[in-house]
């Protein structure tokens, strides 16, 4: 089977400097959830940001090999004439490596948005399967990708997303984010909705029957909060 290397789908608003979205798909850490990809770009496109997806499993890397594939490929971003500013997008799995970058390389973005993350290794809110997919020497390296804990004075402004329903990564994954860029007075919004399971990306309406019609909000607080920073 031909090996294919992990790459970025970059789609432009148009022929001038603007900042990017760069979006990272969920899928934990094992494949890339189609539903949070093209669809997402499709949608955030509309408020003049250039879009770029990154497919990041198609080569398996570990941690922290997977970081140095980030950043080679945001690089990329950095260096094209294009682009102002790059923020940063992540759902589930995504949001964890969204969440890496965020704190390990924060000078590359501008701002983030967590959407229903895995954040945390804490015992009683891990999402296993996603870590024993990270991590090399798993579950020795534990500490060193529990993202509430690698916050920190550097950390960029981050919108987070969550629903209490979620059965799959718990909310408290996103609240326990928040205590932490509340201690270090980063700029944050948490959105908590009651209703609605994990992976709901733009809750489409044909899928769910109108059924999680609050958790929809997240996609106008989410372009508010891209727009707060253009």
């Amino acid at each position: 089977m031909e090996k294919r290397e992990n790459y970025l789908k970059i789609n432009y608003y148009d022929n001038k400097k603007r900042p990017l979205l760069l979006i990272l798909p969920g899928g934990g850490y094992h494949v890339t959830s189609e539903r949070e990809a093209e669809p997402i770009s499709g949608e955030f496109i509309k408020i003049g940001f250039h879009q770029a997806i990154f497919y990041y499993r198609e080569t398996h890397y570990k941690y922290p090999l997977i970081l140095d594939d980030a950043i080679n490929h945001i690089m990329t971003l950095k260096n094209d004439e294009l682009v102002s500013d790059i923020h940063i997008m992540g759902f589930s799995a995504g949001g964890h490596l969204a969440g890496l970058l965020l704190t390990k390389y924060p000078k590359f973005f501008k701002s983030g948005i967590l959407c229903y993350p895995v954040v945390s290794t804490k015992k009683e809110i891990i999402h296993i399967s996603s870590f024993e997919n990270l991590l090399k020497d798993y579950p020795n390296e534990l500490d060193e990708v529990s993202i509430e804990k690698l916050v920190n004075q550097d950390t960029p402004p981050i919108y987070l997303w969550h629903t209490k329903e979620d059965k799959v990564v718990s909310y408290l994954n996103s609240v326990l984010l928040k205590e932490s860029l509340d201690k270090y007075k980063i700029k944050n919004k948490l959105s908590l909705f009651e209703k609605g399971p994990h992976g709901l990306s733009l809750v489409f309406y044909e899928e769910f029957k109108n059924e999680y019609d609050e958790a929809r909000k997240w996609i106008n607080e989410a372009k508010e909060w891209l727009l707060s920073f253009k």
